[in-house]
């Protein structure tokens, strides 16, 4: 019998059966949690700022609530794992949902059953499967659809196909955006490098100043849409101002990293569609002691198709940046010129380990980084090789996760007796 298990457990199909039945058993066991939780369901989606929407709404929350986040792992599977771990005493459960091809959406949207839908702002990602922005804007707005019918839809006005989606909401809609015909109207945006993002909202005749640790001008909507969310909520104005400020933003969504002894790296690593480019770019800032090094990495939906668009992001990044660095399977199709390269303005690198030990051998202290990449290439690496040891020397790993939540990727020693050092732990 054993010898006879053996020969079956190698059998392909077996073992696609037995994954299909752990799979619906799991599935199962997630559902039945979400029907027997009395915990409210806040769900947000859209093509950019959801994650940072998300972490933001489950931030604001946490400070009154127990609230169960999901940030990142945005697609069914880590759904069902979300729910599969629900407990009893959890008030809120806060989800990202995103959609990677046509019919992504509808089984998380019945799954959840949200009490709350947000959508932030829609672009052309996924360009491959969808093809158009409406294709998008269609998968998107299921969730809006899904919404329940005593619940809240939150969207923003200022963009048209979001806006649209509310002629399929069941329930309550609201609206925030820059538009005099918000309900939660933007009046203010500022932004400066290091200083935190601020904006104030109209309620009701009132304005009130919000303000957060995020790097972008960009971030006002993924900003003001959690704002408008937990306000529906019933969450003070001042108690979300107060809670704010002890927001830490999303790792690989330009947020910062300053490692021992060397430079400050904007890290934009966790998508790189083309459509968002632009808000990388006005993220740039020259600075006025150290050098500016911008790296661009993989961009989503072209590839090795269209040497174009790496031309074009190289000309934009060129124009504010005293070094550009390519890295990766496309590094040679940016157009740099012969004096460009010889004057040592732009270098590439196929493999991410010789990128890595490049920036530490030319950055200094006030030298200022930006990169910007698809995860696959994990260019995070190249900021915590300063302050890890990392063993990893692959371009392309495949896994979702983070180079910090990685087992490749090392503390140094030397980083954290330094570090012991500096908070006078010992002389």
């Amino acid at each position: 019998m054993p010898f006879l298990f053996l020969s079956l457990g190698r059998n392909g199909k077996l073992r696609s059966w037995l994954r299909i039945r752990r799979q619906s058993r799991f599935e199962a066991l997630a559902l039945s949690n979400r029907k027997r939780s009395t915990a409210k369901f806040i769900a947000v989606t859209g093509s950019s700022g959801k994650s940072t929407a998300t972490a933001l709404i489950s931030h604001i929350l946490t400070q009154r609530y127990k609230v169960r986040p999901q940030v990142l792992d945005n697609l069914y599977n880590g759904l069902l794992g979300t729910l599969a771990a629900l407990e009893p005493d959890d008030q809120y459960v806060v989800a990202e949902a995103a959609v990677a091809k046509p019919g992504d959406m509808t089984p998380q949207a019945n799954a959840l059953k949200p009490d709350v839908s947000v959508v932030t702002m829609l672009g052309l990602e996924h360009r491959a499967t969808f093809k158009t922005v409406e294709n998008i804007a269609n998968e998107k707005s299921q969730l809006v659809a899904l919404t329940k019918p005593c619940g809240t839809a939150v969207l923003n006005i200022d963009e048209p196909l979001v806006w649209a989606m509310r002629e399929l909401a069941q329930c309550r809609v609201v609206s925030f955006g820059t538009s005099t015909d918000a309900d939660y109207q933007v009046l203010d945006v500022d932004y400066c490098f290091g200083r935190n993002l601020s904006i104030k909202i109209k309620v009701c005749g009132r304005s009130h100043s919000f303000e957060v640790p995020l790097n972008g001008k960009h971030f006002w909507v993924p900003l003001a849409a959690a704002v408008s969310a937990t306000l529906e909520l019933g969450i003070s104005p001042n108690e979300i101002a107060s809670s704010l400020l002890s927001f830490k933003p999303v790792f690989g969504r330009c947020s910062t990293y300053r490692p021992n002894d060397g430079p400050v790296f904007i890290l934009d690593t966790a998508k790189a569609p083309y459509y968002s480019l632009h808000h990388f770019f006005k993220l740039i800032e020259v600075e006025k002691t150290g050098k500016t090094i911008v790296i661009i990495g993989q961009i989503s939906d072209y590839g090795g198709k269209n040497d174009r668009i790496y031309r074009e992001v190289y000309e934009a990044a060129k124009k504010v940046a005293d070094i550009v660095i390519y890295v990766g399977e496309h590094s040679e199709r940016s157009g740099a010129s012969i004096d460009e390269i010889s004057q040592r303005r732009f270098k590439s690198f196929k493999h991410v380990i010789d990128a890595c030990r490049y920036v530490k051998s030319i950055a200094n202290e006030d030298d200022r980084i930006y990169i910007k990449s698809s995860p696959s290439l994990h260019l995070e690496r190249i900021a915590m090789f300063y302050d890890y040891v990392v063993r990893c020397d692959q371009n392309v790993c495949g896994s979702p996760r983070t180079c910090h939540k990685c087992g490749l990727i090392e503390f140094s020693p030397l980083a954290h007796l330094e570090e012991k050092y500096k908070r006078g732990e010992f002389r």
